[in-house]
Parts: structure tokens; sequence; C-alpha cells
């Protein structure tokens, strides 16, 4: 059994993550997208019809946001489907951490990898220092 990684989302933002992804990582990986006139239900079973299909494989669906329509409607379509794990919170430091899970991710593997993402996400402050030499220090 393999590891497939799912991006689900509101509007484009998984198409621009598979995107993203392909261009920093290498990978391809599928996407659903909620579009602003589009019906969640629609989409929730064409997400199950996918996993459907790969049944033989772990799908990591990675949602774009805790609590979202999409995430909901992921968690209600595919309950009880004993390959899938759903993460929300869809971040380019997360998919690529989960991609990076060698064979199926284990709950303590998405973990590391949501840690290892939130790790990540910090305010960031440019800094310029007055050096003698008159360049500034940007790192």
């Amino acid at each position: 059994m393999g590891k497939r990684v799912v991006l689900v989302s509101h509007n484009r933002l998984a198409e621009g993550m598979a995107g993203t992804v392909k261009m920093i990582f290498g990978a391809s990986v599928p996407f659903f997208g909620l579009a602003p006139d589009g019906s969640v239900a629609e989409l929730g079973r064409q997400i199950r019809e996918d996993v459907l299909a790969h049944s033989g494989d772990q799908t990591v669906i990675v949602a774009d946001i805790l609590g979202g329509s999409v995430c909901n409607q992921c968690l209600q379509d595919l309950y009880g489907l004993d390959n899938v794990k759903v993460v929300a919170g869809m971040s380019l430091p997360l998919v690529i951490g989960i991609l990076s899970i060698d064979g199926e991710a284990t709950d303590a593997d998405l973990e590391r990898a949501i840690e290892e993402a939130q790790a990540t996400t910090k305010v960031v402050r440019l800094e310029v220092s007055d050096s003698d030499d008159g360049a500034d220090d940007f790192f």
C-alpha cells in the first residue's frame, strides 16, 4: 500500500498549492477546489470517488481550513474509510512534510509534520544595521 496526498480547498487554493508543490518538490498531487458557485456535496462526492478509486493506497487529505465546509464535507463523506486521514490547515511546509514521509503516514508522522510546519510560521522583521562599511546586513 502506497501513500497519496490529495489537496482540497475553497476556490483555487488547492490548485495553486499543487502547482507550487510540483515546481518546488517535483511531485504531482491531485487537488479539488470548491468553486464560488459550486456544491460542497458534489465536491465531497468527487473526492470520495477519487479515494475509492485508489482504495489500495492510503490517502492523506490536506484541507485548507479546520471547520470549513470543504474539510467538514470530507469528514462526512470519507467517514469509515480506513485508508484515509484528514489534516486541516494547508500550508506549503505542511504539504511538503507529509509528502516527505516514507510509506504510509501514521498519526505520529502527521503530528510531526504539523509541528514542523507550525515552527516555520513566524513574524519576520527586516532589520537594517548601521555598519561602518556602508553595507546593510540582510541576514
